[in-house]
């Protein structure tokens, strides 16, 4: 979870944070959010809001939540390339009980150990964000599965990691991004598969790397 260090790192920026759905509700007035409101609502002058700030926060988030699925595209593609675009260079990591360190040292070891998989599929959902000036904060629900190669008998290994990706973006030369993470494991299974019997369909994988498909339209 966010926790009070982080708040108290989000505080230092200026200006006083505001939450998004509050800026909202002074600009559109809460029965217009509602859908309710018959009156238009008043200007965001009137009502001591300054519509620059929410403009600000609306980037931010839209920012943090394309930095995030750029990070689950880059690692599911071993895309190093497309990683280091979500990090500012001297951003740092911790993941679990890992020593804090570099962010580059937990990208390149998670890095190997993917590219040794069969197939890997990353997302990040449910994502928490408070923003304060050139600062933020953002809490997402990590979920990854990381399919093993068949084994000889026809059986395939699906683990399965489930987490929280705790980030601190700050704004810097007009980008967003992490400055640093805690990773917090949560869930971790495995299942298992006889693969012989799967239609052909069923055992294509993408590829990790820019020979995937996705990449004649993103490059």
């Amino acid at each position: 979870m966010i926790d009070e260090t982080d708040r108290a790192w989000l505080a230092d920026a200026q200006p006083e944070r505001r939450g998004f759905l509050a800026l909202a509700a002074g600009v559109f007035g809460l029965a217009a959010l509602s859908g309710t409101a018959k009156a238009q609502a008043a200007p965001a002058a009137a009502r001591g809001i300054d519509a620059k700030q929410m403009q600000h926060e609306a980037a931010a988030r839209l920012a943090i939540l394309d930095g995030l699925a750029r990070y689950c595209r880059a690692m599911d593609r071993s895309d190093r390339a497309l990683q280091d675009t979500i990090w500012h260079t001297d951003a740092t990591a911790q993941y679990m009980n890992n020593p804090l360190g570099p962010y580059s040292a937990p990208l390149d070891s998670g890095q190997t150990f993917v590219d040794s998989k069969a197939h890997t599929h990353h997302r990040i959902v449910n994502v928490y964000i408070e923003v304060n000036g050139d600062r933020a904060v953002s809490e997402g629900y990590g979920d990854s599965v990381i399919r093993d190669h068949p084994l000889e008998d026809g059986t395939v290994v699906e683990s399965i990691y489930r987490g929280r990706y705790i980030d601190r973006w700050t704004l810097k030369n007009g980008r967003w991004a992490i400055q640093h993470r805690r990773y917090v494991g949560e869930i971790y299974g495995q299942i298992r598969y006889d693969w012989k019997d799967w239609p052909a369909f069923a055992k294509v994988a993408g590829k990790h790397d820019r020979s995937d498909e996705s990449y004649q339209y993103f490059k």
